[in-house]
């Protein structure tokens, strides 16, 4: 048994564009035809080792199984190389070896560009995170290589996240040092595009007016960040005006909406690593299937959001 967990794609720039006329439909075909069998990425990085900073880096290696013209599909591979280290120990003499040989890891995915989301399982070393970060870095990459001014991210998909539960998450905390409220400008699903294009209401014209696609509050206290003031209330209910059509647990689930808070202690809660969801697979499933029956239920589960 495995874990299916979803990714939302989202454009964090250019993001105007896609509310002009044929817009989105123009940036699903940009996507759809430059993800590309053999696509690579390569993500540098600093980390510890033994009390030294080294630099690291991992590459990600796209593999096209196949793709569904009709849908907008594309089931492929992604696959991860890192060097890893691990010891062995010589039982004869009672010597220690330690060993940094390159590890492949490979996660089987489901992309449904038209839906912005991607079911994958993970592996013991590939987790979602990396996955994330390789995904995207990819998406990119080929985006940067055919000169397209678009740029994304991925973010993993969250449920039952709103205002009263990041209050209380954030007063568990305590003595908040800072707290980051983050916004971007949506991008509009099949389901609310032709709303969302017709009525783009007053927090998407602002931003569009002000050619802004994401914008970020941060707020510093030595004393604590008082989460009931007003300045702090009302930027956690900007989520709420956002766009009509847009419950604000769809905002946090799809990554319109981020917070981010660090305590005096150097604990931290974020959004983005709250009420993760994901689905048990059972060995000997219909894998493609069950990924895009995944990816249906989140946003299933966003329509009835907006019913309660």
């Amino acid at each position: 048994m495995s874990k299916v967990y979803v990714a939302k794609v989202n454009l964090t720039s250019q993001i105007s564009s896609i509310y002009e006329k044929g817009g989105r439909n123009k940036v699903i075909q940009k996507i759809y035809n430059l993800l590309k069998n053999e696509s690579t990425y390569i993500h540098k990085y600093v980390k510890r080792i033994k009390g030294k900073y080294q630099s690291c880096e991992e590459q990600y290696t796209l593999t096209v199984i196949a793709k569904n013209d009709d849908n907008y599909e594309i089931e492929g591979i992604l696959m991860r190389e890192a060097v890893i280290s691990y010891k062995t120990r010589d039982r004869r003499t009672g010597k220690k070896y330690t060993h940094t040989p390159t590890a492949v890891e490979e996660i089987e995915f489901l992309y449904s560009i038209k839906k912005e989301r991607i079911a994958f399982t993970t592996k013991r070393r590939f987790k979602h995170k990396q996955f994330i970060c390789g995904m995207a870095g990819i998406i990119n990459k080929c985006m940067e290589m055919a000169k397209e001014p678009y740029a994304f991210t991925l973010s993993i998909y969250r449920t039952g996240i709103s205002v009263d539960k990041i209050k209380q998450e954030l007063k568990k905390l305590g003595s908040i040092q800072e707290l980051s409220i983050s916004y971007q400008v949506p991008n509009p699903d099949d389901e609310d595009y032709e709303d969302m294009i017709k009525n783009p209401e007053e927090f998407i014209n602002r931003m569009n007016d002000a050619q802004v696609d994401d914008m970020s509050h941060i707020f510093r206290s030595s004393h604590g960040v008082n989460i009931e003031s007003k300045v702090i209330s009302d930027n956690l209910n900007m989520v709420k005006k956002m766009h009509s059509t847009l419950d604000q647990k769809k905002a946090y689930a799809n990554g319109y909406a981020k917070v981010i808070a660090i305590n005096n202690r150097g604990l931290r809660y974020s959004t983005e690593e709250d009420n993760i969801f994901s689905r048990n697979m059972k060995v000997g499933i219909e894998r493609f299937g069950f990924y895009r029956e995944t990816i249906n239920m989140t946003i299933g589960e966003e329509n009835n959001a907006k019913k309660i």
